[in-house]
């Protein structure tokens, strides 16, 4: 079996290394092995909890080894430095000798490389001499940012801090984000990178700004900083307003979705808490998320309903709307009225036309929830007629008030 590996990996000449077999479920004993009559000691291991013991300790494993060669797929050379002038030769005094070193990086990884020259002679005083080497492969910029910034920012603020950039070689630099961040806008000068961020109402946690540096050589460098993003909590807020309500004192209990008006921005639970302005004329509480307003009178049709929100950590927010209470007047009974509704049911228009001869007369259309879904204001005459366009209204059954100076009456509204 040939296992390829998945990147290279490079040894010098000499230099130890040492191949690992896993076994998934464990292993007995050594496998495709083979004996040998003289043990090797220091080259063949098995893994003891986190220890390596040498089969040569194991007196029924001492003579086995294993069968595994590393073999090159292709030959690279990882020495990076050799000697051009012959390595014996004979100096004669006074005289001085030039050694010639040919350095080769092709074949290096590491970044830094290190070495020492060793010469070796008869000279009583000085019998060895040694010259330190050194061969450093061009590399991307390095950067730095003050320890003393913070990286740390809220939520939907702002955070503003510089990182240091520079170049071993010297080489000029160009420095952009790693990827695109609509949170972040970075721009250098001199080497200085100033990065702005600010991060969304999402971004809560530790987010990774990153920034690469290349060189003139296109050699890259990549810089990852940690910013801590705190949470934020927002406010409850509207989603969907409640308009002006009118209920029918005769009708009972109205119903309320808190959950279709208020909403938590942070998708958290709200707990809801309601008033009345006037408990004599409408009681109000909560069951679950829904509000629930009974009519009890109409001497002071005007109230006020105020809903408070509260989130999970005790953010509150509050909704004033205003309801009237209205009695039902005429409903049922259209010839007992002074006003003539017609068609009804109706399809797309509904005439109005009364005797009534008022400066100003107010038309609403309620819903059975009794949310005002249309409304018309216009003064009036004895004899006139008014069209009202309900195409755009769902068919079922609807409220028709007609508010003028003295009375309030509702009838019964069949949209078809």
């Amino acid at each position: 079996v040939t296992i390829e590996l998945s990147e290279p990996q490079q040894f010098y000449p000499n230099e130890k290394f040492y191949i690992i077999v896993s076994y998934e479920f464990g292993v007995g004993y050594p496998q495709g092995g083979i004996l040998t009559e003289e043990p090797v000691q220091g080259r063949f291991f098995f893994q003891n909890g986190e220890d390596w013991l040498d089969v040569t300790h194991i007196a029924s494993l001492e003579s086995y080894m294993w069968m595994i060669k590393a073999i090159e797929e292709e030959h690279v050379s990882a020495s990076w430095v050799r000697v051009l002038t012959p390595v014996t030769g004979e100096v004669e005094t006074g005289q001085a000798l030039d050694i010639e070193m040919e350095f080769i990086a092709a074949g290096v990884r590491d970044v830094d490389n290190m070495a020492k020259l060793i010469v070796e002679t008869n000279d009583p005083i000085n019998p060895v001499i040694e010259r330190s080497m050194s061969l450093r492969l061009n590399q991307g910029p390095s950067f730095t940012i003050d320890s003393e910034v913070e990286l740390i920012v809220n939520e939907n603020e702002t955070l503003t801090f510089d990182v240091t950039a520079s170049d071993y070689e010297g080489d000029a630099c160009s420095y952009a984000l790693t990827e695109e961040n609509s949170s972040v806008t970075i721009s250098e000068v001199d080497d200085v990178i100033t990065v702005t961020y600010q991060p969304d109402y999402n971004a809560a946690g530790v987010n990774i700004i990153s920034i690469t540096g290349t060189d003139a050589h296109n050699h890259s460098t990549v810089f990852e900083i940690p910013v801590e993003v705190v949470n934020v909590n927002r406010l409850p807020e509207v989603t969907e307003a409640i308009e002006e309500m009118v209920i029918v004192l005769e009708n009972g209990v109205v119903d309320v979705d808190l959950d279709m008006h208020i909403s938590d921005p942070d998708g958290e639970e709200l707990m809801f808490e309601v008033s009345s302005s006037d408990y004599i004329i409408l009681d109000v509480f909560v069951s679950g998320n829904k509000l629930k307003m009974e009519p009890l009178s109409v001497l002071n049709p005007d109230v006020d309903v105020t809903v408070t929100a509260t989130d999970i950590h005790g953010a509150v927010f509050e909704y004033t709307f205003a309801v009237k209470v209205i009695h039902r007047t005429g409903i049922d009974d259209m010839k007992a009225n002074s006003w003539r509704i017609y068609p009804n049911p109706a399809t797309s228009v509904v005439n109005i036309e009364g005797e009534a001869n008022e400066a100003a007369v107010q038309i609403s259309i309620l819903n059975a929830a009794g949310a005002i879904v249309k409304e018309v204001n216009m003064p009036w005459s004895a004899g006139q007629a008014q069209t009202i366009n309900i195409d755009d209204l769902a068919k079922g059954i609807y409220l028709l008030e007609i508010q003028d100076g003295y009375s309030s009456e509702v009838y019964k509204l069949i949209k078809k």
